[in-house]
């Protein structure tokens, strides 16, 4: 994929792999190269970029007003906040099933946050795009990867990390044994495909 054409191609993909699509592939490298930051996105425990877990809508707006706060509908119907800046979908929020259409009160509160874009990083450099290897270098090791029951989803566990932040790898890069669902082995060319934040 072309420098040219490689920012909207991967606002598609990581909004279909935050969207869970079951036959997504391991994202190739260069990929997740969209070219030097325009807007600052850090990560913590408790937020991405200048949006953090509790926020309500109105106060996103404030804390971001470059932002664009976009309703979506992801996977089985549920309804997302989808945050563009720079034309790029930085952050995630899902919001829950059974919301009225139309425009989202201010009042709605965000609940989680996820980011599938490799402009946000935390304090220590990981996020999208990140090779599986080094976010195990950085937060002290890997404890296990574990396929979840929802679309066959990878996640990885580092032994310093925060339990609020979850690390989702990308699809068919882990080697499992036809059971367990919990493996130490990765490719070497595994990589995170997104950090999730939320309370689950």
């Amino acid at each position: 994929m072309q420098m040219t054409t490689t920012r909207s191609a991967l606002g598609a993909v990581a909004l279909a792999c935050a969207m869970g699509t079951a036959s997504a592939q391991i994202v190739p490298a260069e990929n997740y190269d969209v070219g030097p930051a325009t807007v600052s996105c850090p990560i913590t425990e408790n937020s991405i970029g200048p949006l953090r877990i509790g926020m309500t809508l109105g106060e996103a707006r404030k804390a971001w007003p470059a932002a664009k706060f976009e309703r979506r509908v992801g996977l089985d119907d549920l309804v997302e906040l989808a945050v563009v800046v720079d034309g790029q979908t930085l952050v995630i929020s899902g919001l829950g099933y059974d919301i009225p259409p139309g425009a989202l009160p201010e009042k709605t509160v965000l609940q989680d946050l996820a980011t599938y874009h490799p402009w946000c990083k935390d304090s220590r450099g990981i996020g999208p795009g990140t090779l599986l290897s080094d976010a195990a270098s950085a937060y002290g090791g890997l404890v296990e990867i574990g396929k979840s029951d929802i679309e066959e989803r990878e996640y990885a566990r580092f032994k310093s990390a925060s339990e609020w932040m979850h690390f989702r790898v990308d699809y068919t890069s882990i080697f499992y044994p036809e059971s367990p669902r919990r493996t130490t082995a990765f490719k070497p060319e595994a990589r995170l495909m997104g950090v999730e934040i939320g309370y689950y």
